[in-house]
Protein backbone atom coordinates (compact mmCIF):
# COMPACT_ATOMS: atom_id res chain seq x y z
CA UNK A 1 0.00 0.00 0.00
CA UNK A 2 1.12 3.53 -0.71
CA UNK A 3 1.26 5.92 2.21
CA UNK A 4 -1.93 6.26 4.21
CA UNK A 5 -3.44 9.72 3.92
CA UNK A 6 -7.05 9.27 5.03
CA UNK A 7 -8.90 7.22 7.61
CA UNK A 8 -12.56 6.62 8.37
CA UNK A 9 -13.28 5.46 11.91
CA UNK A 10 -16.71 3.93 12.36
CA UNK A 11 -18.13 2.97 15.73
CA UNK A 12 -21.16 0.68 15.74
CA UNK A 13 -23.22 -0.43 18.70
CA UNK A 14 -24.18 -4.08 18.75
CA UNK A 15 -25.90 -6.59 20.95
CA UNK A 16 -23.42 -8.55 23.07
CA UNK A 17 -24.97 -11.85 21.97
CA UNK A 18 -24.18 -10.90 18.35
CA UNK A 19 -20.59 -9.73 18.90
CA UNK A 20 -18.80 -12.82 17.55
CA UNK A 21 -21.11 -12.98 14.51
CA UNK A 22 -20.57 -9.26 13.85
CA UNK A 23 -16.79 -9.57 14.16
CA UNK A 24 -16.87 -12.38 11.59
CA UNK A 25 -18.93 -10.17 9.25
CA UNK A 26 -16.35 -7.39 9.77
CA UNK A 27 -13.57 -9.82 8.84
CA UNK A 28 -15.42 -10.88 5.68
CA UNK A 29 -16.17 -7.26 4.78
CA UNK A 30 -12.53 -6.27 5.35
CA UNK A 31 -11.30 -9.06 3.06
CA UNK A 32 -13.89 -8.24 0.41
CA UNK A 33 -13.03 -4.53 0.32
CA UNK A 34 -9.25 -5.02 0.45
CA UNK A 35 -9.47 -7.54 -2.40
CA UNK A 36 -11.45 -5.09 -4.56
CA UNK A 37 -9.89 -1.69 -3.79
CA UNK A 38 -6.17 -1.08 -4.12
CA UNK A 39 -4.33 1.01 -1.54
CA UNK A 40 -6.76 0.14 1.24
CA UNK A 41 -5.93 -1.20 4.68
CA UNK A 42 -8.65 -2.03 7.21
CA UNK A 43 -8.48 -2.88 10.91
CA UNK A 44 -11.38 -3.75 13.18
CA UNK A 45 -12.13 -4.88 16.70
CA UNK A 46 -14.26 -3.88 19.65
CA UNK A 47 -13.92 -1.57 22.61
CA UNK A 48 -13.36 -3.35 25.91
CA UNK A 49 -13.57 -0.29 28.19
CA UNK A 50 -14.89 3.26 28.22
CA UNK A 51 -18.09 4.86 27.00
CA UNK A 52 -18.21 2.62 23.94
CA UNK A 53 -17.43 -0.69 25.68
CA UNK A 54 -18.79 -3.55 23.58
CA UNK A 55 -19.08 -1.44 20.42
CA UNK A 56 -17.41 -2.41 17.16
CA UNK A 57 -14.59 -0.23 15.82
CA UNK A 58 -13.79 -0.27 12.09
CA UNK A 59 -10.77 1.66 10.76
CA UNK A 60 -10.54 2.16 6.98
CA UNK A 61 -7.22 3.59 5.75
CA UNK A 62 -6.87 4.95 2.21
CA UNK A 63 -4.10 6.49 0.14
CA UNK A 64 -6.38 8.72 -1.94
CA UNK A 65 -9.92 10.03 -1.86
CA UNK A 66 -10.56 8.03 -5.02
CA UNK A 67 -9.78 4.84 -3.07
CA UNK A 68 -12.34 5.95 -0.48
CA UNK A 69 -14.92 6.59 -3.22
CA UNK A 70 -14.35 3.13 -4.71
CA UNK A 71 -14.74 1.49 -1.31
CA UNK A 72 -17.95 3.43 -0.63
CA UNK A 73 -19.47 2.05 -3.82
CA UNK A 74 -18.46 -1.49 -2.87
CA UNK A 75 -19.83 -1.26 0.68
CA UNK A 76 -23.36 -0.50 -0.42
CA UNK A 77 -23.50 -3.58 -2.65
CA UNK A 78 -21.75 -5.93 -0.22
CA UNK A 79 -23.84 -8.70 1.33
CA UNK A 80 -21.57 -8.54 4.40
CA UNK A 81 -22.38 -4.86 4.93
CA UNK A 82 -26.09 -5.54 4.44
CA UNK A 83 -26.07 -8.39 6.97
CA UNK A 84 -24.14 -6.30 9.47
CA UNK A 85 -26.18 -3.10 9.36
CA UNK A 86 -29.51 -4.04 7.80
CA UNK A 87 -29.75 -7.17 9.93
CA UNK A 88 -30.43 -4.96 12.96
CA UNK A 89 -27.65 -6.57 15.03
CA UNK A 90 -25.39 -3.52 14.68
CA UNK A 91 -26.09 0.17 14.20
CA UNK A 92 -23.65 2.92 13.35
CA UNK A 93 -23.14 5.28 16.27
CA UNK A 94 -20.53 7.54 14.68
CA UNK A 95 -18.30 7.80 11.67
CA UNK A 96 -15.37 10.20 11.52
CA UNK A 97 -13.11 11.21 8.65
CA UNK A 98 -9.43 11.89 9.33
CA UNK A 99 -6.80 13.50 7.09
CA UNK A 100 -3.36 12.40 8.26
CA UNK A 101 -0.69 15.09 8.31
CA UNK A 102 2.98 14.44 9.04
CA UNK A 103 4.37 16.08 12.15
CA UNK A 104 7.99 17.18 12.01
CA UNK A 105 9.97 16.87 15.23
Amino acid sequence: MKSTNYCIITVAECQSKSLSKNLELCRQLKTYVEDNVTNTLIYFGFFTTGNDAGALAYFENYSTLRDFEQASEIYQDSSYYQKLFNGKTASIKSSNFIKYSPVNY
